[in-house]
């Protein structure tokens, strides 16, 4: 929902509003619109065209204009998809970007990414990792970050550890010894 992710940018002060106001930034609620129909299928016994989605047809609801796409959660997109139809979809998808000049960044989860075997990682110019694990010494959770890749860069693929602040993320400095 818009008024969620608003919510939330305000909690880390970003104050995202008056760009969501102005049409400079615009939420679609892709999933939401996917669900109302899957419920149909459930209600009716029938399935509603358009059910399945496909990558590319996602350029429909993203103007032309646009520098910059977020597409968060792929993976609820991609369910039931084969591993070379997500792969042919997401190329076709990552090529029309790159040729109207729109950066995308695109958000899966852990699920999907295993699901589609990480084929995705040949398809992008950078990959970003989150993950929480146990920190082995001190038996608490930790937020780790890495970049295995950013093409044209030379970043350490090492794990960094972040917090989630009021303020926004902080990164923890390694302990050098």
């Amino acid at each position: 929902m818009p008024e969620d992710i608003l919510y939330q940018a305000e909690i880390l002060g970003l104050d995202l509003a008056e760009y969501y106001n102005s049409k400079q930034l615009i939420i679609e609620r892709m999933f939401e619109s996917r669900s109302q129909k899957a419920d149909h299928v459930t209600k009716y016994g029938f399935k509603l065209e358009g059910l399945d989605i496909e990558l590319p047809s996602l350029l429909n609801f993203i103007p032309d204009d646009t520098d910059i796409v977020i597409i968060d959660n792929i993976g609820v997109l991609i369910l039931g998809l084969s591993i070379q139809d997500f792969k042919n979809q997401f190329d076709a998808l990552n090529y029309v970007f790159s040729k109207r000049g729109c950066t995308p960044m695109f958000i899966m989860d852990d699920v999907a990414y295993k699901m589609t075997n990480q084929v995705a990682d040949y398809s992008v110019f950078s990959l970003i990792k989150l993950l929480v694990k146990e920190n082995p010494y001190t038996g608490k959770l930790e937020r780790y970050m890495s970049i295995p890749k950013i093409r044209s860069t030379n970043i350490a693929p090492d794990l960094m550890v972040f917090d989630i602040m009021s303020r926004g993320i902080r990164f923890r400095r390694p302990h050098l010894e």
